[in-house]
């Protein structure tokens, strides 16, 4: 439908517009380090495990571990699912808002459009709570303890987000800027530091060599990490 000649290819920006003569690229281009800031900002949910933890039913380790592997399982592949059949559909043209590249009267998307939108409004919350909480920490002790702050600060925070939805457009750069970030150091930096400070031998301790080559990959997990930051 969106080929030439198409149903909705005439309905679509020519900028939008599928393109698949531009041939080459590098992993390394600019492009290519947005999109891995992009997926490292599809997991950075980390600051609601003990949440999750603390609700988890009849909780242990391996029940814990169980619903981390299927949550992020099915979240990797909804993310390969969607990456590839919009680059399929699109290729070069495709949008860091991949939604922009479809034509606003075809139905399949006017529905996936009212999903997202509820999808988002349900998950704001938990975003937000989260947020705030550490916007409040950052407040003197007997200041962020009063309801009337956590009052207003939560205004706050919600008109000022309101405000940069309303003038930032583009949304690949907003999701791919935390990702570098924030991603980088809860995915990469801060298990990687966390790992060689509870793993440091004592002094003229035998180490194991799996230990040795764990920390190794841990050396260069967090270079990477500072790396995809940067």
């Amino acid at each position: 439908a969106y080929a030439p000649g198409g149903s909705f290819y005439a309905l679509i920006e020519p900028a939008l517009r599928p393109s698949f003569e531009v041939v080459g690229g590098s992993f390394w281009s600019f492009k290519a380090l947005m999109l891995m800031s992009m997926l490292t900002a599809s997991y950075t949910c980390h600051y609601n495990a003990p949440k999750f933890w603390r609700e988890l039913e009849n909780r242990t380790l391996t029940r814990f571990a169980i619903l981390c592997t299927l949550g992020f399982g099915a979240a990797a592949l909804t993310y390969v699912l969607g990456l590839s059949t919009s680059f399929l559909t699109f290729g070069g043209a495709s949008t860091g808002f991949i939604f922009s590249n479809y034509a606003l009267t075809d139905p399949l998307f006017v529905i996936a459009r009212v999903v997202v939108s509820f999808v988002i409004l349900c998950t704001f919350p938990l975003l937000m709570v989260a947020f705030r909480d550490g916007a409040l920490e950052l407040l003197p002790e007997r200041v962020s303890g009063a309801p009337k702050a956590k009052r207003n600060v939560t205004l706050a925070l919600v008109a000022a987000l309101a405000v940069l939805g309303l003038l930032i457009k583009d949304l690949g750069m907003i999701i791919s800027v935390p990702g570098a970030v924030f991603g980088s150091a809860i995915v990469y930096i801060f298990p990687a530091m966390v790992f060689l400070r509870l793993t440091r031998p004592a002094a003229n301790e035998a180490v194991p060599l799996r230990l040795r080559l764990e920390r190794l990959f841990n050396r260069c997990l967090l270079l990477f990490g500072a790396g995809a930051a940067i």
